[in-house]
């Protein structure tokens, strides 16, 4: 390799008229790289002091900092040139000159707005590219897959908004009709996994609403939320059920328990694994739970995150919120809230006092970012039975799946409901209640071979004794 390089460089002094590019320079001089590395740097370095070689060296500012910087003899035989991101107008003409090649390769026309499409949805939803790059390449993918799917010989900023759409699982189009009244039935939908909490589930649909048809600033998240409430009331299901309701599962969803992040040494990991957390999946739903109990330095930063939509990380690299959905969960105000509701008093009527009682938790700065704090009722015994129905649901639907027709008493759904209630936990104990006596139970008869294909079987309270 050495001497092929000092071959090259030979010619290059010789002819007088030729520039050294080199892509990737930083592999040239990086730290603890291979003999291959080290080579090229020995071969250039003698030559790059003289007049006698014009090179040019590409790299990302992250690799210079990281690589060449800290490389002072190599660095400063350098002129640094920044070369910033192509502007939306200028990757818009690049986009305009390689369609006339794209529409003879594949044999279609692509419409202007077409392109002018590609260079907004990937500068507002692709993160880990820059312009004009990463705009070619949706640009091209589109055009390759309406070619491939014989879907019309013109391309359309629907074709682009589709394919967005598959890459990121964000709805981009305009709400179609079937969606709209989707939208408009979105507290039914989250009443099929919640029970009760009317207000909030309302005051949620209503911001979701307003994020989907366009009416919030886009630099900042979607919609954020605090939730406050007893522990074990849904408040963290609730949270599940609206990152499947608007990214279309549950599985969108990155959550930290921020008890966990209590002392002033927990500040630095919880910026690099967050900002970490959102660039991998830049379209989810954030929660934290019980954030009163998190640093209040970290309180802090999440002033800067609800009001600009970003953050950096310690490599200085900053990281967009603006397609996330926000959602902090709080005990705080329990006591007042229990008192409220004993009283008879409507959630509305003393929103004002659970609020004003929050500021011995929250700095108001915090709490008036939020687009709403949503107020969690404690459970009744009726509600309860509720979700023990719909947990048993899930089971019913599961043993299904093995052709088992399964159905339980209400006299198993009463007793699962009393014993599965914790006045301190909610119904968090229901969970564990049910895997532990009723999916336990029913594997073994199932290993057993006790239970067949297209059997109907009802389960009874009998079935808490064994």
């Amino acid at each position: 390799l050495q001497e092929r390089m000092m071959s090259i460089i030979k010619d290059i002094e010789e002819s007088g008229n030729i520039i050294l590019f080199i892509d990737e320079i930083q592999n040239a001089v990086s730290a603890g790289g291979g003999v291959d590395t080290s080579l090229v740097f020995a071969a250039l370095e003698p030559h790059l002091t003289g007049k006698s070689l014009q090179i040019i060296g590409a790299t990302s500012w992250k690799n210079y900092r990281r690589y060449i910087e800290p490389n002072e003899a190599f660095a400063r035989l350098f002129e640094t040139v920044e070369i910033p991101e192509a502007t939306l107008s200028e990757s818009l003409e690049v986009l305009e000159l390689i369609s006339f090649d794209l529409e003879k390769r594949f044999g279609v026309l692509i419409s202007f707005p077409a392109l002018r499409a590609a260079v907004e949805l990937s500068t507002k939803y692709i993160y880990d590219r820059v312009l004009p790059d990463k705009a070619v390449d949706l640009l091209e993918e589109t055009v390759a897959e309406v070619a491939k799917n014989k879907s019309g010989s013109l391309v359309l900023v629907s074709h682009v908004e589709k394919l967005v759409t598959e890459k990121t699982n964000i709805p981009i189009a305009k709400a179609s009709q079937n969606e709209s009244q989707e939208l408009l039935n979105l507290e039914n939908r989250m009443h099929e996994r919640l029970v009760d909490q009317e207000e909030a589930v309302s005051a949620i649909a209503n911001s979701i609403r307003r994020a989907r048809v366009g009416l919030r600033d886009e630099t900042r998240p979607i919609v954020s939320l605090l939730f406050v409430g007893p522990t074990g009331v849904g408040k963290t299901e609730t949270a599940k059920t609206l990152a499947e309701t608007f990214f279309g599962k549950e599985g969108l969803m990155i959550r930290f328990d921020m008890s966990e992040y209590q002392n002033q040494d927990s500040v630095s990991p919880l910026i690099e694994r967050l900002t970490d957390s959102v660039r991998r999946s830049p379209f989810s739903l954030v929660l934290f739970d019980e954030v009163e109990k998190a640093q209040p330095k970290i309180l802090d930063i999440f002033l800067q995150v609800l009001e600009d939509g970003r953050l950096t990380d310690s490599n200085g690299l900053t990281v967009s919120f603006s397609n996330t959905i926000l959602v902090f969960t709080s005990n705080a105000g329990t006591s007042l809230i229990y008192s409220k509701i004993r009283e008879g008093v409507n959630i509305d009527d003393f929103r004002n006092d659970l609020l004003k009682s929050l500021e011995g938790s929250f700095r108001i700065e915090l709490l008036n970012r939020f687009d709403g704090v949503i107020i969690f009722k404690p459970l009744t015994a009726e509600h309860v039975e509720m979700i023990t129905r719909l947990k048993l649901k899930k089971v019913v639907s599961e043993m299904a799946k093995n052709e088992i027709k399964l159905s339980f008493t209400d006299g198993l759904v009463r007793q699962l409901s009393l014993e599965g209630f914790d006045p301190a936990l909610g119904a968090r104990p229901l969970r564990r209640l049910i895997q532990d006596k009723i999916e336990s139970a029913l594997a073994q008869k199932i290993l057993r071979g006790e239970i067949k294909k297209d059997e109907v079987l009802t389960l009874s309270e009998d079935i808490l004794k064994g």
